[in-house]
Order: C-alpha cells, then structure tokens, then sequence
C-alpha cells in the first residue's frame, strides 16, 4: 500500500463512513422490499421492519400503535412492542400529549432532551426511563393510521438521516396494514415503490452534485435509470497532486440488486483511487475485490481514468466499456476502442493503461451502453453515429448542455419506447 498524508486518510475515512452507511441503508430496504413481496402476513413484515430499525439505529425499544379504525375517540393501541436484545427495561408508553401532538401535527417527532423541550411532560419524571425519542406518522395519504416509535437512542441523539430512514420505513409500514385491512383474504402483499424511493435518493447521493471544475477542466455527468434505482455510476474526485480521476461504469443487471453492487463498487473505487497512484494498481484492486466479494454472473464495465493537465495527458483503462469519444478542438474525432475485460470475471486480469496528449479546447465524452443501444419502434437501435452526429453538432457548448442535447436527441429518436437500460454520459471539457 502506498504511504498515505493526513488529508487523504481523513478523505478516504470520511468517504468509507459515508459509503458504509449508505450501503446499510440499501441493505435494510433491500430486506424489507423482499418481505413485502413475499408471501409473509403482515404481522411478520411489522415485526421485521422494527426489528431492521432498533438494530440499524442502535435504540433500547421500538414499538408500532394503530388508531382504532372504528373508534371515533382517536384511542391508540400497541400492534407490537420489539426490545433491543441487549438491554432490559421496562416496556415504555407514550402518553395522551404526545399522542395528541402526533394527530394534530401528522409528522415525524424528535426530542433527543425532554429537560429542554418544554412540549410535553413525559420524560420529565426524574423515574421515568424515557431520554429520547423518534416517532414517525404511519399515513395513507393525509389519513393517519397509527405511528411507530423508537426509544432512547445509544450513546448518540436521533439525526436526521434517522428521521428520514424512519419516515420511509413508516409509509412502508403503513401500507402494509392497510393492504391486510383492505385485502384480508389475500396471501400476498401488493408490492410497495416507498422504499425504492429511498434507495434512488441514496443512490444519487453517491454521484456527483454539480460540475466539477478542476485545474481548468470542466466534468459533468448526468445518468436516467430504467427503473427507479439503477446500476450505472459515475464520479469525479480531485486529487492531492493535482490531478482528477473520473469513471464511469455499469454493473450487469438492473433494479436493487445492481445497485447495492454499485454502491459497494462506488466504495471500493472511491477507496483506491486515494490508496494506488497507478490506475493499473487501482484497477487490479478493485477487479480482485469484485471477483470475491460478488456473485459469478455478476460484473461490471468500466471507463476509469487520470486528468493532468500540468503535463497535458489523459491515462486510462477501459474494461469492456463503451467506446469514448474525443472531440479535439481542430474538429476531429477520435475514437479508443476497448481493449480490457469487464471487472468481476478474472481476479488475476492484467489492465492495460493507455496514454494520450490532450489539449485546451478538447472534449471528451463517455457514455454507458443504454445510450447507442436505445431502440425505436422499428426496433433500430441509436447508435454510435447519431452521437457523434449530435457531439458535433453542439461541440461549442458548454458540457451540461452537450449532455442535455444527446438525452433528448435519445428520447425523441425512441419515439414511445420504453427506456430498458439505464442511460449514462459523462462529459470532460478541457
């Protein structure tokens, strides 16, 4: 391993903590996706998202209360109480306030110190075992159906990420109940879309925000999944000396599976990149972690790639990616064909790192395979020269519109065709 200073340790830690939590997010909706489309009753899929939750938030105590459905005094009553395995304690109750609050209000509730939230007197007893709480509506549309609650968060106060990750557990919850109470008879639950929300929203926490502009070099990128979550990627990180590395690349598959393998491949990129100065080093790490750490029809293609512009020179490796394009400022086109593997098939494959001069004005455009192999109603597929066509084209604009102009130049060749794979672009203007 190559000797790191203080402020890339501090990146890399930052970004495998970050990486870390977003990958057990992906994993906690992942479980409670397959729950719900399994033939489990509802009371099990209750019992299980409560049980992902005191785990995952590391609380003393979770609990789901229904409103009476046919009682018009709005009264509360416990479906089901989970403890945390490691502590005992006394079950713990909300009180009419409180409870109140929750029906006049209808939105998530956090009081990491009662002493100073002046709202409510539960938790105030010097007895009482209360110190903290999380609790979320459970709603169908506007109409409340019941909350769940999670108490006396460990060693930490309740965020907002928590808030968040509870806030969707609950509309999963929610409708949950109310599918048992609408289809009583059935044996399996209607597939939910709430928690696929969440993971599109994780997701696109992973790519890049903005254009990034580094030592003179404008990078953008933008991807359209198929479904809601997808398993193209891309990024950009500045480095220490200077230069940026980029990628992008596709996992095989679509859908949830692909993309918690993106997100792990995100991380070990991300990881490397900071660690190995040499993209072959760099590459070769990350093809071993995926060859051991994924199943065998799994890979992934990928463009990854080095800017320095100090010395004018691009070095690369394409495992079985898209053939990129480079617009030189002259006009002309030149095209590098992909000479390596797809990561995930060989651990002991050897990359092969290509280098070529660059220079101001010159651009270079990087796409996943969604984009040539979009087809029209005749079944013809886009293809690599309607790109170049629309590169040309537009090739005084700035990256983010050249992006825009090939989306729409996709959709409008697509005609009334569903989009079947996921659609990525990542533009480097020099």
């Amino acid at each position: 391993m190559n000797d790191l200073n203080n402020s890339d340790l501090s990146v890399l830690r930052g970004e495998n903590e970050r990486l870390h939590k977003s990958v057990q997010e992906l994993s906690i909706l992942n479980d409670i996706s397959v729950a719900v489309s399994s033939a489990r009753n509802f009371e099990e899929i209750e019992h299980l998202i409560v049980r992902k939750c005191i785990k995952y938030l590391n609380v003393e105590e979770g609990v789901i209360m229904l409103l009476e459905e046919a009682d018009d005094s709005e009264k509360f009553t416990t479906m089901l109480r989970t403890k945390n395995s490691v502590i005992d304690s006394l079950p713990y109750k909300l009180d009419d306030q409180l409870m109140g609050w929750m029906l006049k209000n209808k939105t998530a509730l956090v009081i990491n110190n009662f002493a100073e939230d002046n709202r409510f007197n539960i938790g105030k007893n010097p007895d009482s075992q209360i110190k903290s709480l999380l609790c979320v509506p459970m709603l169908i549309k506007s109409r409340m159906i019941g909350v769940i609650t999670l108490f006396n968060k460990i060693n930490a106060p309740f965020s907002e990420d928590d808030k968040r990750l509870m806030s969707i557990c609950a509309a999963q919850s929610a409708q949950v109940i109310e599918n048992a109470r609408l289809y009583e008879q059935e044996s399996v639950l209607e597939k939910l879309q709430d928690e696929m929300n969440l993971a599109a929203q994780i997701q696109s926490n992973l790519l890049p925000r903005s254009p990034i502009k580094i030592n003179g070099a404008l990078i953008t990128g933008k991807t359209l999944p198929a479904k809601i979550v997808g398993g193209d990627f891309y990024d950009i990180v500045a480095l220490s000396d200077g230069e940026a590395a980029f990628w992008i690349g596709d996992i095989s598959g679509k859908g949830m599976p692909a993309a918690l393998l993106m997100a792990n491949i995100q991380g070990v990129l991300r990881s490397r990149t900071i660690m190995d100065k040499n993209i072959v080093d760099c590459m070769s790490n990350v093809n071993v972690s995926m060859c051991e750490n994924s199943e065998d029809d799994k890979y992934a293609t990928i463009f990854y790639a080095r800017l320095n512009m100090t010395a004018t020179l691009l070095s690369f490796i394409s495992a079985g990616h898209n053939n990129p394009i480079l617009l030189r400022k002259d006009g002309d086109i030149e095209i590098f064909k992909t000479e390596d593997i797809p990561i995930g098939i060989y651990p002991d494959y050897h990359f092969n790192e290509k280098i070529v001069e660059i220079s101001s004005g010159d651009t270079l455009i990087v796409y996943s395979d969604g984009i040539i192999e979009a087809i029209n109603n005749d079944e013809e597929q886009f293809g690599e020269p309607r790109l170049i066509e629309i590169i040309e084209t537009n090739r005084q604009s700035e990256p983010e519109q050249i992006i825009e102009k090939i989306f729409k130049g996709v959709n409008t060749f697509s005609q009334n065709v569903p989009q079947s794979d996921d659609q990525t672009l990542l533009i480097i203007k020099l």
